[in-house]
C-alpha cells in the first residue's frame, strides 16, 4: 500500500516518462512562445502551426502538461499564458545573461 507516495488525490502517482533532449527542446519552445506571446493568450493551435505539422502533436501537448504541472503555464481548452514565475526566471535567467564558466585548460590568461 505504501509502495508509492499518495498524490494530493489519494491515488498513487503515475510513473514518469524520462525526458529526452527532443522533448526538453520542445518544452522550451512552448514556454518561450508563451512568454513571448503574454500577456496575450496564446492559442494552443498556434502553437502546433509554429512548432510542428500535426494539428495536435503528442509532444506539444506532453510539453504543455508538463509546463502547467510545473506552474509556469495557465491553460484553458484552447490556450495557454505564461505564469508569473515563468516570466520572472525568464528575466532572470536572461538579464544580464551569465558569464560562461571557463572551458577546461583555459586560465583566464
Amino acid at each position: 500500500m505504501h509502495d508509492q507516495p499518495p498524490s494530493s488525490g489519494g491515488e498513487p502517482e503515475k510513473p514518469r516518462r524520462r525526458v529526452s533532449n527532443e522533448d526538453a527542446m520542445v518544452g522550451r519552445a512552448v514556454l518561450s512562445l508563451a512568454v513571448s506571446f503574454h500577456p496575450a493568450p496564446l492559442p494552443i493551435a498556434e502553437l502546433n502551426r509554429q512548432l510542428s505539422k500535426s494539428p495536435d502533436d503528442p509532444a506539444v501537448e506532453w510539453a504543455i502538461n508538463e509546463l502547467v504541472a510545473a506552474g509556469l503555464l495557465h491553460r484553458d481548452s484552447h490556450h495557454i499564458v505564461a505564469t508569473r514565475i515563468a516570466l520572472n526566471l525568464h528575466r532572470l535567467r536572461l538579464y544580464p545573461p551569465p558569464d560562461p564558466p571557463p572551458k577546461p585548460g583555459q586560465n583566464g590568461s
